[in-house]
């Protein structure tokens, strides 16, 4: 985003913005993150920066890269991380290996985060008490044994308002055994793996 000011640089700024942009859509930079990187210039002059700020986070722009006269007599730009709002001051000639190492990490970091969250959610209930009490408070992911029929998991859905959100397949998603005889929370019928139940918001 060049930050211009109407004065004679303005153009400057617009064309290091520019050439970043190819730069960042060169393979060279995408081929290890697995997709391509898009990147736009914004050439709006009828806004003010910090009204360009909010629109980038509420439309979910992962990074935002600033130029304004002082980064471009440094020779950098500024970036900010969305789901950090760190800002970093980068020489421009490293701009674009930078940037595409940051997406990069920030997708691990949004992925570990997310996966801690899963882990402290997740919860092993084998009581449909327990289980009601579970969903109220803190909430979460419940593993569960289910007897696989439909009448069950609508009395739980009409009762509690959670629904099966998956039977895990992978082990990194499962905190019980793949094949784990135990009773239906609900009915009580036998069942010989868990499901995961969350209500969804």
């Amino acid at each position: 985003m060049p930050i211009a000011k109407g004065g004679p640089d303005d153009q400057k700024l617009v064309d290091v913005a520019d050439k970043l942009a190819y730069e960042l859509k060169n393979p060279e930079y995408s081929g290890t993150l697995g997709y391509n990187i898009n990147a736009k210039v914004d050439r709006d002059t009828q806004h003010s920066p910090g009204w360009k700020f909010h629109e980038y986070e509420l439309i979910g722009i992962p990074i935002r890269v600033e130029l304004g006269l002082r980064d471009l007599e440094k020779n950098q730009v500024t970036i900010v991380r969305r789901d950090t709002g760190v800002k970093q001051f980068i020489p421009i000639a490293d701009a674009a290996k930078t940037i595409a190492r940051e997406l990069g990490q920030m997708q691990n970091d949004l992925l570990e985060r997310a996966r801690e969250a899963r882990k402290k959610y997740s919860f092993v209930v084998d009581d449909y008490e327990d289980f009601k009490k579970k969903l109220d408070e803190p909430g979460g992911f419940l593993h569960c044994h289910w007897c696989e029929k439909a009448t069950c998991e609508e009395q739980i859905k009409n009762e509690t308002k959670a629904t099966i959100r998956c039977i895990p397949l992978d082990a990194s998603d499962r905190l019980t055994p793949a094949v784990e005889q135990g009773r239906c929370i609900k009915c009580g019928d036998k069942s010989m793996s868990r499901v995961i139940f969350a209500r969804s918001y």
